[in-house]
């Protein structure tokens, strides 16, 4: 099991400009997909992943 989880759909390039930089590194990841279509990225779990550290 990867230590890092990269969560996101697999067809955005944010997504993809992190996966390619963490294979670059040879760091092992796990991306967990999150279904855009759906509107999941505007839902909670996925909203408490982005907590204000302020």
């Amino acid at each position: 099991m990867a230590g890092i989880k990269v969560h996101g759909a697999v067809y955005s390039t944010a997504t993809q400009r992190v996966s390619a930089c963490l294979y670059e590194k040879e760091v092992e990841f796990e991306l967990v997909p999150v279904d855009m279509s759906t509107g999941a990225h505007k839902q909670q779990p996925f909203l408490s992943l982005n907590v204000s550290m302020n």
